[in-house]
């Protein structure tokens, strides 16, 4: 079996993978391409940014999992997300989706 046919199968059974994963698992170096072929095949894949301790503190990594529902339904920004200063920002932005809207 190719690493792509392993890496969709795994992906596919719900798990998630990182590139050590992929390599600890399939012997694969280059799981970024491989997601990029999948990707092209059609999968609906999303990478998730997750930290990651090293010898030399933390790095960050993609992690890689096909795509769900909820990830492809945006929610609603509320002004309490909004950093200060950004509401005049966010009225402006739901008064363009009010006006979009009509």
């Amino acid at each position: 079996m190719s690493h792509l046919q392993q890496i969709d199968k795994h992906l596919a059974s719900g798990k998630s993978l990182t590139a050590k994963e992929a390599l600890d698992l399939f012997g694969c170096f280059r799981l970024a391409a491989r997601i990029d072929e999948l990707k092209h095949k059609g999968r609906n894949i999303v990478s998730i940014p997750v930290d990651v301790r090293t010898r030399n503190g933390v790095a960050r990594v993609a992690k890689y999992r096909l795509s769900t529902v909820r990830d492809r339904v945006k929610p609603k920004r509320s002004p309490a997300a909004l950093k200060p200063g950004d509401g005049v920002k966010w009225l402006e932005q739901e008064l363009k989706a009010l006006r979009g809207a009509k």
